[in-house]
């Protein structure tokens, strides 16, 4: 129980982690873009 817990935590945090990084991949394309556009 406190294993399958644990897995769901973690890929939990993957996930926020993923989409995190994804949306600060477009902040910076669309700053580069504001900046040099």
């Amino acid at each position: 129980m406190t294993e399958n817990k644990g897995l769901v935590y973690v890929k939990t945090n993957f996930v926020v982690l993923r989409a995190f990084s994804a949306i600060l991949k477009e902040v910076t394309v669309i700053r580069l873009s504001f900046y040099y556009g």
